[in-house]
């Protein structure tokens, strides 16, 4: 339940971005969509660093499992955003 609610608070707060790009009908529909991806994005990290947060309260070595697994895969998509962005050579 928590995990759809952050979804749609995020879907809430980005949702601005598409009204204004519906001014042009194209940019509307794919602001639109990517407003959804991103908030589900969102979501899905939010919730999860919530969810091992208060794990750590009840299991500590599980939470701070998740909190580990989520760092590494944070790390993995920082990463992987770096080595796509090479910059054009002036040749």
């Amino acid at each position: 339940g928590g995990f759809i609610l952050c979804g749609v608070g995020f879907s809430l707060i980005l949702g601005p971005l598409s009204t204004i790009a519906s001014i042009i009908p194209f940019f509307g529909k794919l602001t639109r969509w990517l407003v959804g991806l991103v908030s589900l994005l969102l979501a899905v990290v939010v919730a999860s660093i919530t969810i091992a947060v208060a794990w750590i309260a009840v299991r500590p070595v599980l939470g701070i499992t998740l909190l580990a697994v989520a760092g590494i895969g944070i790390f993995a998509l920082v990463k992987l955003r770096k080595n796509n962005s090479v910059p054009a050579s002036n040749t």
